[in-house]
């Protein structure tokens, strides 16, 4: 048979500490930024790829779609312009912040 003593600091009871908010993470249909380099918004594997080099490609059209965590994820251009610059294809891993596309606009 074991005896735990458990001390907590004055005026505090045990199942009472303040209980601290997770970080809030950023949700967003588009990946990447004003300047046309798309990256990838999390850790997955790209499963099909919507657009090749030298497309033109309005805001908000999908680039590819990447499965992380088995759910199915569009990528999608930030602005409007020319894919100039593809780097991935379809069965490729990509990690948090891979550059996916340029798009020039």
């Amino acid at each position: 048979r074991y005896e735990v003593k458990l001390w907590f600091p004055e005026g505090q009871l045990a199942g009472t500490a303040p209980r601290r908010r997770p970080p809030r993470l950023e949700r967003g249909a588009t990946a990447g930024d004003d300047s046309g380099m798309i990256s990838a918004p999390m850790q997955g594997t790209i499963v099909k790829v919507a657009v090749k080099a030298g497309d033109h490609v309005k805001e908000g059209d999908t680039i590819c779609i990447l499965e992380a965590m088995k759910m199915e994820n569009e990528i999608k251009s930030p602005v409007e312009g020319e894919v100039i610059d593809l780097r991935i294809q379809a069965g490729d891993s990509v990690s948090n912040g891979s550059v996916l596309a340029i798009v020039r606009g």
